[in-house]
């Protein structure tokens, strides 16, 4: 089999996006986060670099930016596009292969962050900082299953139960669409970029509030935002909430946009993946994934 070629095109634009995404960030989160230094931005430069290898070492990749990123985070510099190197390493891992490396590595930059956001804070940069309660979410839904969510009241279970299966509703038959127009690997990975992009301004990684308002407005088109908002008003403390928009939850406009995606989605769905199912065919589908193998072989 042929060696992968090097993705130095992606790679390249990732390090242009994620050098004047991270200024950007810096300014929006100014006295908040440590200013970027140079030491900032040759971890930056490195996590991109590294996903020059990503077709050819994509286990040592998805450890490296991930590890880059954990020194990134640790150090109080600004959150920001510094996620997309580990999101795009992380892909490259899974379509190869490597599923596990490629959980393993996200688990441990998650256990570092909520480590350094909720204890190691009070002797690392920046200065007089507090805990990053919005980065509690994964550790609150471990929280939540282990003992329930009696401590944040009935309201919370309440919550819970109607946002995660509408959330689904809107996201899956989403994904489904996408994922039959998709005929290649060069496409999926090229296609990760708009998604990443927008996982970035949908508040998951860092409050929507910080962004600028015409990237709140693109943000909040789409369910991955709304979603997310109402597991964080389940889940999260109720102060919690004077980071988000207008200082609320606003259930109500998440239950609206999210059924409206719901709606959508199972209407058009259905009839695009028959419409797709009747043009393949066995041998083609054989072809494609022989053509895949040998490009990541």
């Amino acid at each position: 089999m042929s060696r992968p070629s090097w993705p130095w095109r992606s790679t390249l634009a990732l390090t242009v996006f994620v050098l004047l995404g991270s200024n950007a960030a810096a300014d929006m989160q100014e006295g908040e986060r440590a200013l970027l230094d140079p030491f900032a931005r040759v971890l930056l430069l490195l996590g991109t670099l590294m996903l020059l290898w990503r077709w050819r070492r994509p286990v040592v990749v998805v450890f490296g930016t991930a590890a880059t990123a954990m020194v990134y985070l640790g150090a109080g510099y600004p959150y920001g596009p510094v996620f997309l190197t580990v999101a795009v390493g992380c892909f490259s891992a899974v379509v190869t292969g490597h599923r596990k490396a490629a959980w393993t590595a996200m688990g441990a930059l998650w256990a570092g962050h909520v480590l350094v956001a909720h204890w190691l804070y009070v002797w690392l940069p920046p200065g007089g900082d507090d805990a990053a309660s919005w980065v509690a979410l994964p550790f609150a839904t471990g929280v939540f299953l282990v003992d329930g969510v009696a401590r944040q009241g009935g309201g919370a279970l309440l919550t819970l139960v109607w946002v995660l299966p509408l959330g689904l509703l809107a996201t899956l038959p989403l994904g489904a669409v996408i994922g039959s127009l998709v005929d290649s690997p060069r496409a999926v990975g090229l296609l990760m970029f708009p998604v990443l992009g927008l996982v970035v301004i949908s508040g998951v990684y860092f409050p929507l509030s910080k962004l600028p308002e015409w990237l709140q407005t693109v943000g909040q088109i789409f369910p991955v935002y709304w979603l997310g908002l109402g597991l964080r008003s389940a889940l999260l403390p109720g102060e919690a909430v004077a980071a988000e928009i207008d200082a609320s939850w606003r259930h109500w406009e998440t239950a609206a946009v999210l059924g409206a995606w719901t709606v959508a989605g199972l209407l058009l769905a259905p009839s695009v993946l028959r419409r797709m199912a009747r043009r393949e065919s066995g041998a083609a589908m054989a072809e494609r994934q022989r053509k895949a193998m040998q490009r990541v072989g």
